[in-house]
């Protein structure tokens, strides 16, 4: 992000801090984005998704899918993806459902799901969790793609319009940071103009080499 020495004059605010912000923030979408999407197979070198693979990619590879039919999500097929955990599925405590934001509101329209005023001060209520069903919490991200193919696989926009859940025992996952989140600035003196740069270093990978532990639900129209 370049700032030019008069923009910054003429802003009431510190336009470093509102921009400190915003890369911080900007940083942090990027990574859940490429946790939920990551697929190393991507052609574009400048796509965050190409870092690691992620978790539907993982589910994908692992055949732990379960095809939804292209209609609206059911209970029933929630509880499948979980069977297809097999043993990583059985504590309900290490699972959780990431879905879309469409289909979360699917998901509160099932008589199956129970929300915060249902089940009241007797669960502890994670960030950004909406209600639970089977017990799973369920969460929502605005970056599951709603571009894929029938199989889950990464289409066209435009020409397909699928989309995911997924059922994951966060348990088995772990990022690995290294060192903190980056700030750098260089002057441009010729046009007045600071540059700041922001980066951030990090892998994310299965504890277990051969766990699969994550399941999809694919296929959701």
């Amino acid at each position: 992000v370049g700032i030019t020495d008069q923009a910054n004059q003429e802003t009431v605010t510190s336009l470093l801090d509102l921009v400190r912000m915003e890369m911080i923030s900007s940083l942090a979408r990027a990574t859940e984005k490429a946790i939920i999407m990551g697929d190393t197979g991507f052609a574009d070198a400048n796509d965050v998704r190409k870092a690691f693979d992620g978790l539907l990619k993982y589910a994908l590879a692992a055949g732990n899918t379960v095809d939804n039919g292209g209609g609206q999500v059911t209970a029933l097929n929630i509880a499948a993806a979980r069977r297809k955990l097999g043993v990583y599925g059985l504590n309900l405590a290490d699972l959780v459902i990431i879905a879309p934001v469409d289909v979360a509101y699917q998901l509160l329209e099932l008589p199956e799901v129970l929300t915060f005023d249902k089940y009241g001060s007797n669960f502890t209520v994670l960030k950004g969790e909406i209600g639970r069903i089977w017990g799973m919490p369920i969460v929502v991200s605005e970056y599951v793609s709603h571009t894929l193919k029938a199989d889950g696989t990464e289409g066209v926009a435009g020409t397909d319009d699928k989309t995911a859940v997924l059922v994951v025992n966060k348990q088995y996952f772990a990022v690995a940071d290294r060192g903190n989140v980056g700030l750098e600035t260089e002057r441009k003196a010729v046009s007045s103009t600071t540059l700041y740069v922001s980066y951030r270093d990090l892998d994310f990978n299965k504890i277990a080499l051969n766990a699969t532990p994550v399941a999809a639900l694919i296929n959701v129209g």
